[in-house]
């Protein structure tokens, strides 16, 4: 008995399927990313640090633009923040907190085993392909550039945000890895307080300053006038006068 359309069809489209699971022939950018559904993060490590710490101190049940850019950075880096934990899988497409996300509050070495697998699972492709005890930075740099399509410079900062992860976890980093790793900095946290001064009141300021300055200039002149005695006595009373003093009152003859 003959095959149906429906069974021609099915084997058909076995000839296409791949080990994903899916039926369609991969794409040229799909191949790149090696069907990574989302790219490899390159934001500085310090936001995920404060993410970090933010989720030992709270418990966070979702994640989006509003939450990133009050707690850990705004200017248009929302998107890339969230990008970050969707690729380490600390929160789904919607942007609520994954198992993984609740297992990453605890402290210590259970933190240190947790993080280890989310990091190993999310850098799979990278893990399986370079052995990370023995690389040098350059060989995970161009691993970025082919694997992603990235630039040199994006790629270095990929490195750098994976090689601080890697060195929370127990994976094992070669020197030059471990060299190149970028500490977070944390002046995001404490950012400097800035007083706001309207222009008006800056120019009031400035001038009453220069006021001040002015007014505690001592001036100290040495003015040498000589006179005779037959100066008429008016040009006397004018000199004491301009010098702050008074001409003694002429004691009486004998």
């Amino acid at each position: 008995m003959g095959k149906n359309v429906f069974e021609k069809r099915a084997e058909e489209l076995q000839k296409y399927k791949r080990t994903d699971e899916t039926i369609f022939p991969e794409t040229y950018e799909e191949g790149k990313i090696g069907y990574a559904k989302y790219r490899a993060p390159y934001i500085p490590p310090a936001w995920l640090a404060k993410f970090f710490d933010l989720n030992h101190r709270q418990k966070i049940d979702k994640v989006g633009k509003e939450f990133v850019q009050l707690n850990i950075v705004g200017s248009g880096n929302e998107s890339k923040m969230i990008s970050a934990l969707r690729f380490l899988g600390l929160i789904d497409e919607n942007g609520d907190a994954t198992p993984k996300l609740a297992s990453l509050r605890v402290l210590g070495d259970d933190f240190r085993k947790n993080l280890t697998v989310i990091v190993t699972e999310a850098y799979h492709d990278l893990v399986s392909t370079i052995v990370l005890d023995a690389a040098r930075p350059e060989n995970l740099i161009n691993f970025f550039v082919q694997r992603y399509d990235y630039s040199p410079a994006l790629a270095k900062s990929a490195l750098g945000l994976f090689v601080w992860l890697a060195s929370q976890t127990d994976l094992g980093l070669s020197q030059e890895l471990q060299s190149f790793m970028v500490k977070p900095s944390r002046q995001i946290d404490k950012a400097p307080k800035t007083k706001i001064v309207s222009p008006s009141k800056s120019r009031y300021r400035k001038a009453s300053e220069t006021t001040s300055i002015k007014s505690e200039v001592a001036i100290q002149t040495i003015v040498n006038i000589n006179l005779d005695k037959e100066t008429p006595r008016e040009y006397w009373d004018r000199v004491l006068a301009l010098i702050g003093e008074k001409r003694k009152s002429e004691e009486p003859t004998e």
